[in-house]
């Protein structure tokens, strides 16, 4: 909760505060966790887009991953904003590589796989597949 409010909320777990006080701190936490002892840990890319999207990025060892949050409800399947965003990256990639190599016929499977993808968005009158609210 403390990565999808901000600084405004301050949460404690156990009676310790929680030192997350943003979406970004968040990622992190997952992204130092991810990392193996002595290796370096994942690179990500960031985005906030606007006031109502945080954007993360950063690679998988072959299976996608999502981790994300439509106005601060975890969407713990996905759903369309996360299908969205990977869609436009996976695109991206996939036409900059054939175009580079002309041989080659990646398909945006193969993109797809190596993401980690986090979203945070705010959307007004979301509509979830069910009560759970596990995709949005």
């Amino acid at each position: 909760m403390a990565g999808c409010l901000g600084k405004t909320m301050k949460v404690e777990l156990n009676g310790s505060r929680v030192p997350v006080k943003s979406f970004q701190d968040y990622v992190n936490l997952y992204l130092n966790s991810a990392s193996q002892p002595g290796s370096e840990r994942p690179k990500s890319f960031y985005e906030k887009v606007g006031e109502r999207w945080e954007v993360c990025v950063s690679l998988t060892e072959g299976q996608f991953q999502q981790v994300s949050f439509v106005n601060s409800i975890a969407t713990i399947k996905g759903g369309t904003h996360v299908d969205y965003v990977t869609n436009q990256i996976t695109n991206y990639v996939m036409n900059a590589v054939n175009k580079k190599h002309k041989n080659s016929n990646i398909k945006a499977h193969n993109v797809k796989n190596y993401l980690w993808v986090f979203v945070n968005c705010l959307i007004d009158n979301p509509a979830f597949d069910s009560q759970t609210k596990e995709t949005f």
